[in-house]
């Protein structure tokens, strides 16, 4: 905890990323082995969102804690509202949407995507939500076990950020070439209104979590990101799917899948190829998400969905590059002559 601050061009010697890849992992496993074991592939993503927010500072681990546990704790809530969840649901995916935009330029752009991922799981699919916690659970109960589930989470997170990995890391810090917030809100927003109006109850949310994460400040970095995704994808199903077919022990099974999430932690704080990050994501969600009868028709829908949304992603920039102010004024110019 005494160690200087790191320069934001170095990044975390190989043996800290794993021991606090391990660390981090502990109170996953600890929720999946616990009453609450449904509401593991959900605090997953708030400690997803505390990692991020460690390549920063602990001050913004900190605040991730906080904000992490009222986005849980809303969009749960919100689940209760009957006819007005597809408007108010919508309303809250674009409200994070600016908000990310807002914290980009302070290396926390990622974390703000993350959140959007976490509003659209509990918005879209709450199926299991209540189990553990007794005979017919009122919602307050629902959002208050499950904001303290994400805190504890999260909050662990920022311990092992202090204790093991001090100082100032490598935050990815950009100023939006385009129109970012207002994009990432309405193609979100969007399919989170689609998902909700027609398919709620369902994986169809993975669209949103593609958008929330293809969708970069920069043209050209939503491209990459779009074709990395789709790679990833493609690459995680498949070895998802081989492991089920060749390893007949789900003990074996479920050991991959927790691999799968440690290779994540290392590979999202060594800065690593994000094909490489969207493939081990894959494997892991795969895994512990779909029994080896349902997984074909998962690994299915996780493509179809990260291509479509992908899609989306880009041709939303696309469009923007082409009628945007600045493309409009050059192609005046380019008729006036």
């Amino acid at each position: 905890m005494g160690a200087a601050p790191m320069s934001e061009a170095q990044h975390p010697p190989a043996g800290r990323l794993v021991v606090a890849a391990v660390l981090v992992l502990a109170p996953i496993v600890a929720v999946a082995c616990s009453p609450w074991s449904a509401f593991t592939a959900i605090v997953l993503f708030g400690y997803l969102a505390a990692l991020n927010a460690a390549l920063v500072d602990e001050r913004a681990v900190a605040l991730t804690v906080v904000v992490t546990t009222v986005v849980a704790f809303v969009a749960v809530l919100l689940t209760g509202t009957g006819p007005a969840l597809p408007l108010l649901g919508t309303g809250l995916i674009a409200l994070l949407a600016f908000a990310t935009a807002a914290v980009t330029p302070h290396g926390l752009m990622s974390v703000g995507a993350v959140q959007i991922v976490l509003a659209a799981h509990l918005l879209i699919d709450p199926r299991g939500l209540d189990a553990g916690l007794g005979p017919s659970p009122t919602v307050w109960t629902t959002s208050s076990v499950l904001a303290g589930v994400v805190f504890a989470v999260a909050g662990w997170v920022l311990l092992v950020r202090l204790a093991v990995l001090p100082g100032k890391h490598a935050p990815l810090r950009v100023e939006p070439s385009i129109p970012y917030g207002t994009l990432l809100a309405v193609v979100c927003g969007l399919f989170a209104l689609i998902c909700l109006l027609w398919f709620r109850g369902t994986n169809m949310w993975w669209t949103v979590l593609t958008v929330a994460l293809v969708l970069q400040p920069a043209a050209q970095d939503t491209r990459a990101r779009a074709a990395n995704r789709i790679v990833g994808t493609f690459v995680g199903a498949t070895v998802a799917g081989i492991a089920v077919a060749l390893i007949a022990s789900e003990t074996v099974v479920l050991v991959l899948a927790v691999v799968a999430a440690v290779a994540c932690v290392v590979l999202t704080l060594a800065g690593s190829a994000y094909w490489l990050y969207s493939t081990a994501v894959t494997v892991s969600v795969m895994l512990l998400t779909f029994t080896p009868s349902g997984l074909l028709v998962g690994d299915v829908q996780r493509i179809v969905c990260t291509v479509v949304a992908a899609a989306a992603s880009v041709v939303a920039v696309l469009l923007v590059e082409w009628f945007g102010p600045e493309r409009t004024v050059q192609r005046r110019r380019v008729v006036g002559r």
